[in-house]
């Protein structure tokens, strides 16, 4: 008995032991995949913070450029798109980028898609950089061109075409220098400009000239072989320019390509510039490669720490509070947010175009004849602004002109801003082209801007909606707004009315249907700021106390008192109320105290969002 319990105790321990050891074990691999799995983590957190960094700043400063640069390209999912695209010089550069551009409609896609394509460029540029010297953390000279493109991002007449071909040339140039065989990569490199020039474009030229530079620091081949890539690029490239596959030599030969070609940049030269700077500082750093491996996490930092400042230099430096304002007030006009524009309108003193915004928000939440003179008006052009031969102000005019109900001029317009856009068309435009064309009756040419904006990914469901308008004018006629629409747009003859004189205009259209208002703000409001008193009046004794004109804004009244403010009687009569006078005899009281004042505009700010203030002191 008791060798059976000895056995026992002796089994047990042995079994204690076994599991022991096993937990022992299963601990050490598992903490070896562990150790494993961190380190393999820690190689990409510092490409993490840089993703997160990037997103970060161009969500910032740019998020309103991302919903700008959706707006003024079209990608079509058409096989006649893609060939016509695809089958040039740079096509699918081209392609891609206008592929990417369209999910810009969403917010924080565009800084994201951004952000990974510049992180992108910067991690295989750090991987070429790495075939020329063995210098293991080259982070600044690896980001320099990449971080140069925000430059570009900041300028919408700049393409994201160049970014896609920039990645698409620093790819093909960190494919290459895995090759080992000198010989191989040669011909490798030979064979692959001309795919390259006619995938990206003239980015083949920088991809020559770089791979060039390497081969004869290497000196694995001869010189005279390296010299035969860029003779090579620069051949295809006036081979594409005298057959007419490029339309000049800036374009066929420099960075013009991938800006809008009506435009002339020189920022577009320096993403191609720090790249040849960041090869060559490279080489002449090779010399001190010991030097700064001793201390690799100083010089990390080190650089880091100039890169941040660098980035917001950049920034500071290329951007333009204007446009930027202009992107904004451009977004939230689009998607109807009126307290938005007129918030951030009113920070700023700009020009008509800003003032146009504003005052199309204050006429859309009907705010246009009461409250126009409490902000910097601009004259008639903060009303109507000229046009500026570009789609933005395309867009505006044709959103005015929808406005005030002259749906010829917004046709116009947004055909026009059409034409001009950089690629196939601009959604925003094509839509204003299906709504015009519907009020009008051309029911053909509205089908086919519908079919066009069918064959896109995002505005399908709105175009497919326009159809049950199509030749059924009684169900366009009850829509809460084409119906008003369409009824101010043709007389009694059923003639649509159209004038090239805007002021006869706006007054046949506010006759001829005077439940809707907004033509008739809009014709007396051009009036006022244009000071046309005399204008103002015959127009206040043929229409007021009609349907045309049943009652006055305060900005009106204050108009009256200044076409005839020596007659109380002829202002009681058309309408003004007892407070206007009141106010009114205030201001003159005022403006006599300080005849002889020299600083009489400044005594008098405590009217100046009344008319009259801006008829005696506002110059335009």
């Amino acid at each position: 008995m008791p060798k059976i319990r000895d056995n026992n105790v002796q089994f047990l321990n042995s079994m204690d032991a076994t599991l022991s050891f096993f937990v022992i074990f299963v601990n050490r691999i598992l903490l070896k995949k562990e150790v494993n799995h961190v380190m393999k983590l820690k190689r990409f957190f510092p490409w993490v913070i840089a993703y997160s960094a990037l997103f970060a700043l161009l969500q910032s400063y740019c998020r309103f450029h991302f919903f700008y640069e959706e707006q003024i390209q079209l990608f079509l999912l058409t096989a006649d798109y893609a060939s016509n695209t695809l089958f040039q010089p740079g096509g699918l550069s081209l392609y891609l980028s206008r592929a990417l551009v369209q999910f810009f409609l969403f917010p924080y896609v565009g800084a994201a898609i951004t952000a990974g394509l510049i992180l992108g460029i910067a991690s295989l540029t750090w991987l070429f950089l790495r075939s020329i010297s063995t210098i293991k953390y080259p982070v600044l000279l690896s980001f320099l061109p990449a971080l140069s493109i925000i430059i570009l991002q900041l300028d919408f007449n700049c393409l994201m075409q160049g970014t896609v071909s920039f990645l698409l040339m620093v790819l093909m140039l960190a494919l290459l220098v895995r090759i080992k065989s000198p010989s191989i990569r040669m011909y490798a490199t030979l064979i692959t400009l001309p795919v390259l020039y006619f995938l990206a474009g003239p980015i083949a030229n920088l991809a020559a000239i770089t791979l060039c530079i390497r081969e004869m620091q290497k000196g694995e081949i001869r010189w005279y072989w390296a010299l035969t890539f860029v003779c090579e690029a620069l051949l295809i490239s006036f081979g594409c320019l005298y057959f007419g596959w490029m339309g000049n030599f800036r374009i066929a030969f420099l960075p013009d390509a991938y800006i809008d070609p009506l435009m002339k940049s020189s920022k577009i030269y320096i993403p191609w510039g720090l790249f040849l700077v960041s090869c060559i500082l490279t080489l002449l750093l090779k010399k001190h490669e010991s030097f700064f491996d001793k201390k690799p996490v100083f010089w990390i930092a080190l650089q880091i720490a100039l890169l941040l400042p660098a980035c917001f230099g950049i920034i500071h430096q290329y951007r333009n509070i204007y446009i930027e304002t202009m992107e904004e007030l451009d977004f939230d006009a689009q998607h109807e947010k009126w307290n938005e524009v007129i918030n951030c309108a009113s920070k700023f003193k700009g020009g008509p175009m800003l003032t146009s915004f504003l005052n199309l928000a204050l006429v859309k939440n009907g705010e246009l004849g009461e409250s126009m003179f409490h902000y910097d008006q601009q004259g008639i052009k903060g009303l109507v602004p000229d046009w500026e031969y570009s789609t933005f102000s395309s867009s505006l005019l044709s959103d005015i002109s929808f406005c005030m109900n002259d749906i010829a001029l917004s046709q116009k317009n947004a055909f026009e801003g059409n034409q001009a856009s950089i690629s196939d068309g601009c959604p925003r435009l094509l839509k204003r082209l299906v709504e015009t064309n519907l009020l009008f009756g051309a029911y053909p040419v509205a089908e086919k801007y519908i079919e066009k904006l069918e064959n896109t990914l995002f505005y399908k469901g709105w175009a497919t909606s326009q159809r049950k308008y199509l030749n059924n004018d009684p169900l366009l006629e009850k829509d809460p707004v084409m119906g008003y629409k369409r009824k101010a747009l043709f007389d009694a003859n059923h003639t649509p009315i159209v004038n090239s004189d805007l002021i006869k205009e706006l007054e046949q259209l506010a006759v001829n249907y005077p439940v809707n208002q907004t033509s008739m703000d809009y014709l007396t409001s051009l009036f006022l700021l244009n000071r046309d008193l005399k204008g103002f009046k015959s127009l206040l004794d043929t229409y007021y106390g009609t349907p045309v004109w049943p009652k006055l804004s305060i900005s009106q009244q204050e108009g009256v008192f200044a076409v005839s403010s020596d007659n109380p009687d002829y202002c009681w009569a058309h309408g003004v109320s007892f407070d206007t006078a009141n106010r009114f005899e205030k201001f003159q009281h005022a403006l006599s105290s300080n005849s002889g004042s020299k600083n009489r505009q400044a005594a008098m700010s405590d009217f100046s969002s009344s008319y009259w203030y801006y008829l005696l002191f506002k110059k335009e």
